[in-house]
């Protein structure tokens, strides 16, 4: 996330914040979860990694929470059908 405007006058490394839910989350689980909230039949198909590939992720929001008090207001799997609502009716 990154603050464009606000009435304190930050440095601007200090607008650009992580926001997720603290937990390690791998490639395959936000594709499996996508996918059960869109109800398709899509399928993997699994290649060789190329260098620089992303397996798993896991954010630190030490920052956010520092700075602005932020907390997560969804587990992971809330926030992608939540999303996912969203995109429909839009």
């Amino acid at each position: 996330m990154f603050l464009e405007s606000d009435s304190r006058n930050w440095k601007i490394e200090d607008r650009f914040f992580n926001v997720g839910t603290e937990k390690e989350t791998t490639v395959n689980t936000i594709y499996q979860t996508i996918k059960s909230f869109l109800g398709n039949r899509s399928r993997l198909i699994y290649q060789d990694a190329r260098l620089g590939d992303i397996y798993k992720s896991c954010l630190d929001v030490s920052k956010i929470k520092k700075i602005l008090s932020w907390k997560a207001e969804y587990i992971f799997k809330n926030g992608i059908e939540k999303r996912v609502e969203w995109f429909e009716k839009h």
